[in-house]
C-alpha cells in the first residue's frame, strides 16, 4: 500500500506540474503559492455496467442500489442521499445523485458514492464508503506514523528534480523555461512545513489545553495558515508568536439540526483569512501499511487573499497532521484570444465563458 500511495502521488504530482509546463502558448503567466495533496484509497471505484434496480424514481433507484452495495459492510455504518449536490441534466435526462456515508452518525468526509441514474437504470456509479476489516476497530487517532503529507513530499521531490534534468535547449524538450524555475517553489510550497505538526506539538504555547475542544481547532488551524501563508513575513510572525494568534482566534460551535449533520463551528480572527473560517468534526480515511484506517479529523474552509479557497483535513488529535488540502480556486492557463491584424475587418470570434 505505501508503494502504492507513493507512485499515485509521483503522478498526480506530474499531473499538476503539466500544465504549468506545457509550451503550446506564447503567453506568460505568474504561478501564485498553491497547496493541493492527499491520500489516494486503493479501494475506491468506477463501474459503466448499466444496473436496473426496480424502481422508477430516481432517489428510490438510488436507495435500492446503495443498500444492496453496502449491505455486506460491518459495523454501524448508514448513509444519507445529499440532496444538495443532486440534480437532473434536463438536456439528457440523466440524474445524478450522491451519497454521503457516517459512521456511528458521524460523517466520513471522504465516504462517497456517487451515481447517474435514467429511466430507472443506473448507467455508472462510484464510490469510497469506507469498510473496516472483520474484527478490527474501525476508527483510532492518526498514529505519529501515518502522515499522508510525509509521503506525498517525497514523491514530489523526484518529479521535480526529473522534471529539471529537461534538456532545454533541444527544440523538442516541450516545457516551458520560466514555468522550469518556478519549480524549486512548488516543492518549498508544499513541502516546506512538513515537519510542523511535531514541532509544535513538543511547542509549549501550543501543547497546553490539548484537552479543550476549541482550543485544539484553533492550534490545528494555525498550523494550516502557517503554511499556507503566501508571504514568508507572516508565516514567520505566526511562528514567533504563537500563543498571541491563538488568544485571538475565537470559535463559535452550532448544534446540528439532525443526526445526519456533524457538529459545525466558526472561527473569527484567523491570521491571513479574508472571512470567518467555517468547519466540522467528521472522520476522513487514511492508508496505513496494507489497510485503510478512519481518523477523527476537523474540516476546514479557508478563504485567503490572492483567490485561495481552500478545503483541509487535519487529524484532531496533536501532532495535527495535514490528511489532505484542495485549493477549489486553483490556477489554470487562461487562453488569450488573439487581436486581430489591422488589415483583418469583418472577421468574426467565437468567445466562450
Amino acid at each position: 500500500m505505501r508503494h502504492l500511495f507513493r507512485v499515485a502521488a509521483v503522478a498526480a504530482a506530474a499531473a499538476g506540474l503539466a500544465s504549468a509546463l506545457w509550451h503550446g502558448s506564447p503567453h506568460t503567466f505568474f504561478r501564485r503559492k498553491i497547496l493541493g495533496f492527499g491520500p489516494v484509497l486503493s479501494h475506491s471505484f468506477f463501474h459503466t455496467n448499466p444496473v436496473c434496480p426496480r424502481a422508477e424514481e430516481p432517489f428510490k433507484v438510488a436507495q435500492i442500489f446503495v443498500e444492496g452495495l453496502i449491505g455486506d459492510i460491518p459495523g454501524s455504518s448508514s448513509y444519507q442521499i445529499r440532496k444538495d449536490s443532486t440534480y437532473t441534466d434536463q438536456a439528457t435526462g440523466v440524474t445524478y445523485i450522491y451519497a454521503r456515508q457516517y459512521m456511528d452518525g458521524i460523517e466520513v468526509a471522504d465516504g462517497d458514492i456517487n451515481l447517474n441514474v435514467k429511466d430507472g437504470v443506473v448507467l455508472s456509479y462510484g464510490g469510497s464508503f469506507f469498510r473496516s476489516q472483520k474484527g478490527a476497530s474501525p476508527w483510532h487517532a492518526v498514529a505519529r506514523d501515518i502522515a499522508p503529507h510525509a509521503n506525498y513530499c517525497p514523491g514530489l521531490e523526484r518529479v521535480v528534480g526529473e522534471l529539471e534534468k529537461v534538456d532545454v535547449s533541444r527544440p523538442d524538450h516541450g516545457v516551458d523555461r520560466e514555468a522550469l524555475g518556478q519549480l524549486g517553489g512548488l516543492y518549498d510550497w508544499n513541502c516546506q512545513f512538513v515537519d510542523l505538526p511535531d514541532l509544535m506539538a513538543e511547542s509549549p504555547d501550543v501543547a497546553s489545553a490539548e484537552d479543550a475542544e476549541a482550543d485544539d481547532l484553533t492550534r490545528a488551524l494555525l498550523q494550516f495558515m502557517i503554511a499556507a501563508t503566501p508571504s514568508k513575513d507572516r508565516s514567520a510572525e505566526m511562528l514567533a508568536n504563537t500563543a498571541k494568534y491563538l488568544s485571538e482566534m475565537r470559535a463559535t460551535f452550532e448544534d446540528p439540526v439532525t443526526g445526519f449533520h456533524a457538529r459545525t463551528f466558526t472561527v473569527d480572527h484567523v491570521p491571513d483569512a479574508v472571512s470567518p473560517v467555517k468547519g466540522c468534526l467528521t472522520f476522513a480515511q487514511v492508508p496505513n501499511g496494507d489497510e485503510v484506517t478512519l481518523s477523527l479529523i476537523w474540516k476546514f474552509e479557508v478563504e485567503m487573499e490572492y483567490n485561495h479557497w481552500y478545503e483541509v483535513v487535519i487529524s484532531a488529535g496533536a501532532p495535527h497532521r495535514i490528511i489532505s488540502v484542495v485549493d477549489w480556486v486553483s490556477d489554470t492557463l487562461v487562453p488569450v484570444a488573439p487581436i486581430p491584424l489591422k488589415d483583418q475587418e469583418g472577421e468574426a470570434y467565437n468567445v466562450f465563458a
